[in-house]
């Protein structure tokens, strides 16, 4: 159902695509972004690696400095594969290589908990009571 939902929205006109990323800019939040804002004075990548197809994630990505984005390919493809949980991971890890430090994770989703693993610093912002239950006893982390 999912991909049936996506491919419908994937062929909406870019004008609709910017003007549903501009409505969502009024829901970032602004905690996240200044815990982005701590890595980019550092001068470290900050990348968005999301499971939002790239036909919205890179036209919401275009408001902020992200060094690279990682989201779910087009779903006309026939290999498509959801960007999500494991699938994060190696998508991060097939481009910055093995050998990759994740200084920090930010997400609101026990799904991330293959990048959550692997990272120094972990952030759950606004975490559900099951995203806690289920990270808790593998990490440590900050809430948002």
């Amino acid at each position: 159902m999912k991909r049936d939902i996506l491919s419908v929205t994937e062929n909406m006109s870019r004008f609709y695509i910017k003007w549903f990323c501009h409505f969502l800019y009024y829901f970032t939040n602004n905690d996240v972004l200044n815990e982005m804002r701590k890595y980019e004075k550092k001068h470290v990548p900050v990348i968005l690696c999301t499971a939002a197809p790239s036909c919205y994630a890179d036209v919401f990505a275009e408001r902020f400095s992200f060094s690279y984005v990682f989201s779910s390919g087009s779903v006309f493809d026939s290999l498509w594969k959801e960007n999500i949980g494991e699938e994060k991971w190696e998508s991060v890890r097939a481009y910055y290589g093995n050998d990759i430090v994740l200084e920090c994770v930010i997400t609101d989703h026990h799904d991330d908990l293959p990048l959550l693993l692997r990272a120094k610093k972990r952030v759950l912002v606004k975490p559900s009571k099951d995203t806690i239950d289920k990270v808790k006893g593998y990490i440590d982390f900050e809430v948002l």
